[in-house]
């Protein structure tokens, strides 16, 4: 009966010996966990502010680009003119041009200008 008495006294040791052996690894692990979730909410809070901050610069490049096409389109629409004589888009700086009856008339050429000149009534008046 000894034996038997000091047999399961020594199973019991072992058990408990492997019980705080789990719990010592549970803890572990735990710890563990804790300490890789801390450091996935840093990364991600790290990665939050990144994308934030690309967002902001995307934003005022977008703003910027724009600003830039309205002026291009302001400064086109305003330049932009039509030869009287064969229709085609000109601009203030075209090489040919004419003071008629107070406006200035634009020419894509010197063909152009002279029809112009020979008859400026018949494009006035088709204006």
């Amino acid at each position: 009966m000894r034996l038997w008495t000091s047999a399961i006294v020594v199973m019991l040791a072992v058990g408990m010996l492997f019980a705080v052996g789990c719990q010592q690894q549970t803890e572990q692990a735990e710890t563990a966990v804790e300490g890789a979730a801390e450091r996935a909410v840093e990364a991600a809070s790290d990665a939050v502010e990144a994308a934030g901050e690309v967002v902001e610069e995307a934003a005022e490049a977008v703003e910027k680009v724009g600003e830039e096409a309205k002026e291009l389109v302001e400064g086109a629409t305003e330049k932009v003119l039509t030869d009287p004589v064969c229709g085609m888009k000109v601009t203030e700086d075209a090489q040919h041009s004419l003071d008629y009856e107070g406006k200035t008339y634009y020419f894509c050429a010197e063909t152009c200008l002279q029809k112009f000149v020979a008859d400026p009534e018949k494009y006035v008046s088709a204006e």
